[in-house]
């Protein structure tokens, strides 16, 4: 299955009923599974710096009273939480108090619409998170849960659209969004309509773009390659290869591949290779 990608772009074409502004904001909420990362961009996909822009600092503020966080290149970062109800009362809390920010007519600014992503596998067809083994209280969840039928309501009425996307799959529509359509540095891919992205965190996945076209997959878990434990020892691994790595068709686990890569593939000369 897969989804059209509008060559003007995914995230800004209109959805049905809504016009949106010249000018306007996106914001994106990357649950993690250790942290949780909050952004705020603009329409030409530039983020903003929450702590700096002094038109977010009464809504930062507000932020900081009930979350601790940290400063991370602009954005906001909190510890990832474990249970679905803290999830809940996290997103719930959050959305709210941005829609009470950009629905204030003193600020005067447009908030375009809402995506959140997850380290889990999401059905298409039922809507449920049905793999997530970094936070197992989401599993078998309708993902529309994450947020009170409160703030569903005043999403509709504002028809601010509400995204929830796998975390390999967010990112591959951002390359696509970013590098693909703005890129001043890298013309040479603009409006190119094949982008694969492979997404090293604390896990490991990818995301794909044929003929401008976002792929699924028939429950939505195309290149979801993590969590395949061939029982391979990383350490007896890592000091075999020395400077250079070669993963071939036995594979190893997606945790195994990612503490490689950081042992022996990002130091110095040492080489890396899928």
């Amino acid at each position: 299955m897969v989804t059209f990608l509008p060559t003007g772009g995914y995230i800004r074409c209109c959805p049905p009923g809504r016009s949106y502004p010249e000018v306007g904001y996106f914001l994106g909420i990357a649950i993690g599974a250790t942290e949780t990362k909050l952004s705020v961009i603009d329409f030409t996909f530039k983020p903003v710096d929450l702590y700096k822009d002094k038109r977010f600092e009464e809504l930062i503020n507000r932020i900081l009273l009930c979350y601790p966080t940290k400063e991370k290149e602009g954005c906001l970062c909190f510890d990832t939480k474990l249970d679905y109800s803290e999830i809940y009362a996290f997103c719930t809390q959050i959305i709210g108090f941005f829609l009470d920010f950009f629905t204030d007519e003193r600020i005067g600014l447009n908030l375009i619409s809402i995506g959140v992503s997850f380290p889990g596998i999401i059905d298409k067809n039922t809507n449920e998170m049905t793999f997530c083994p970094n936070i197992p209280s989401l599993v078998g969840l309708p993902i529309d849960k994450i947020i009170s039928s409160q703030i569903k309501e005043q999403l509709a009425i504002l028809k601010i659209p509400f995204n929830v996307y796998r975390d390999a799959m967010a990112a591959t529509v951002g390359e696509k969004e970013t590098l693909y359509n703005f890129s001043e540095t890298k013309k040479i891919y603009k409006d190119k309509q094949n982008v694969a992205v492979v997404y090293l965190g604390y896990g490991l996945g990818s995301g794909y773009i044929f003929n401008n076209r976002l792929i699924l997959g028939a429950s939505g878990a195309v290149g979801e390659i993590g969590h395949i434990d061939v029982g391979v020892d990383i350490n007896a691994l890592a000091d075999k290869c020395q400077d250079e790595c070669y993963l071939n068709s036995d594979g190893l686990s997606e945790t195994n591949i990612v503490e490689l890569v950081y042992k022996k593939g990002f130091q110095g000369k040492n080489k890396f290779c899928l």
